[in-house]
């Protein structure tokens, strides 16, 4: 994911699908201000999207593809509960993505840490790699959290909002059918997905 705002200036970040009807999920700092936004596939095929929703107080955002013919090229992922998040310090979590502008999808892997506020923001003990952000943090299967930004003072330290925050910012959003008026993308970025877990 690569963003560009109105001054020019560029950011990189992750992203994925959540929906059927072409709805992703990504972190509000990365494409916040930006002024139009191109999603690629798999395939590196290119898809116009634009912001559906946008909480800057969870670091979320919720893209919407703008095309019908554009939801078929991303699967989505199942969105978890607090529960499915687990509590112990032997679960294991996992983050993919395709970081920097890659073309191979990147992974990193880790436990739960210590969080001072778990329902708001959650520390997992796992590598964060620059333009990561937006990422889908998973547990068996399902999506937990979303990797909002690795901590300043290690690099086995990121921080993630928990996932039914995500749910929550989506149940926001309309359906694909309301915005089929819309011409003009609100923001700007770009996206990769990578093959197995299609995050953007």
């Amino acid at each position: 994911l690569a963003s560009t705002n109105a001054g020019m200036e560029g950011r990189f970040g992750t992203t994925f699908a959540i929906t059927d009807d072409g709805r992703l999920g990504t972190a509000q700092h990365v494409v916040g201000n930006a002024v139009d936004i191109t999603v690629f596939d798999a395939t590196g095929k290119p898809h116009e999207a634009f912001v559906a929703a946008e909480n800057p107080d969870r670091d979320l955002a919720i893209l919407q593809l703008t095309k019908p013919s554009s939801f078929s090229a991303f699967k989505p992922l199942p969105i978890g509960n607090v529960a499915q998040m687990g509590s112990g310090t032997s679960d294991m979590y996992a983050a993919f993505g395709h970081p920097n502008g890659w073309k191979q999808m990147y992974a990193t892997a880790g436990t739960l840490g210590e969080s001072i506020r778990p329902v708001i923001n959650t520390r997992f003990n796992m590598h964060g790699q620059e333009g990561l952000s937006g990422a889908p943090i998973e547990r068996d299967g399902q999506v937990v959290a979303v990797f909002t930004q690795a901590s300043r003072s290690s690099d086995m330290e990121v921080n993630g909002t928990p996932a039914p925050h995500l749910s929550k910012l989506l149940s926001e959003t309309h359906a694909a059918s309301t915005y089929e008026s819309v011409s003009t993308p609100v923001l700007q970025a770009s996206y990769a997905v990578p093959d197995a877990h299609q995050a953007t």
